[in-house]
């Protein structure tokens, strides 16, 4: 795992410093997937969600899919979670 150390770091920091912050997080996280199933529901199922981790396939070309991950933290509020739901809709329905 080329990316162990970085996930390692960021994973200490959460468990020392931002643990009351965690729910915040997860309920961020499950608002963008909540929003992004709206747009499209094939995207992301919400209950599948219960962490601050969102997986979301979409089909890129006809003969494949892909995944993205979206992940929040104590940067990613309701403002960013706006911004890239806007993005997502505009390109997900051609715009």
């Amino acid at each position: 795992m080329r990316q162990a150390a970085p996930l390692a770091a960021a994973s200490i920091v959460a468990l020392e410093n931002m643990i009351e912050r965690l729910p915040e997080d997860h309920r961020t996280a499950k608002r963008l997937a909540t929003a992004l199933h709206k747009i499209d529901a094939s995207n992301v199922d919400p209950a599948l969600v219960e962490t601050n981790r969102v997986r979301v396939s979409v089909r890129v070309s006809p003969c494949a899919t892909w995944d993205l991950r979206f992940v929040t933290h104590r940067h990613i509020g309701a403002v960013e979670v706006d911004k890239a739901l806007d993005a997502f809709a505009d390109v997900w329905e051609g715009r």
